[in-house]
């Protein structure tokens, strides 16, 4: 909590292939004393490979015939690991209720996790319901930078 009672902004870190919670330590310690909670996702090894060869749903088939289709298509699909991820960590965002939030991405990992997350958020619940666990366009709002660490 910050002064006041407002609740401290979050960073999201991003890790790379084959980081740990160790490496990400000085990060979330740094962004502490900037006054920033931190959230570590690193997305696994096997995840990061099968996101260079699958890709997010097509959703504009779906767009013909809204509801059904979409009902149709998230129950049809089996998530992909990275994409859970990316789901849970906005999940997190809303339980915490942070006023803003920005995303650390490190390396290609990081970035793979971050297109799912950016993904998400640019579904619409009324037009897309895929994620009717996200509130995505409050979740648009809040988010004020994206970094993009080598």
């Amino acid at each position: 909590m910050m002064p006041g009672g407002r609740q401290r902004p979050v960073v999201i870190l991003t890790g790379w292939l084959g980081c740990h919670p160790r490496n990400l330590r000085r990060y979330s310690e740094l962004y502490d004393k900037l006054g920033w909670n931190s959230v570590a996702r690193i997305p696994s090894p096997n995840s990061v490979v099968a996101a260079t060869t699958e890709g997010p749903p097509d959703v504009t088939q779906a767009q013909t015939d809204k509801n059904t289709a979409f009902t149709s298509l998230r129950e049809s699909r089996k998530m992909s690991e990275i994409e859970k991820l990316a789901l849970d960590t906005l999940e997190q965002l809303q339980i915490l209720k942070c006023p803003y939030f920005m995303v650390h991405n490190f390396s290609n990992g990081g970035c793979f996790l971050w297109e799912w997350i950016k993904f998400i958020l640019r579904q619409k619940p009324a037009a897309s319901p895929l994620y009717p666990t996200i509130d995505s366009e409050n979740l648009q709002k809040n988010l004020v930078g994206v970094v993009f660490d080598s």
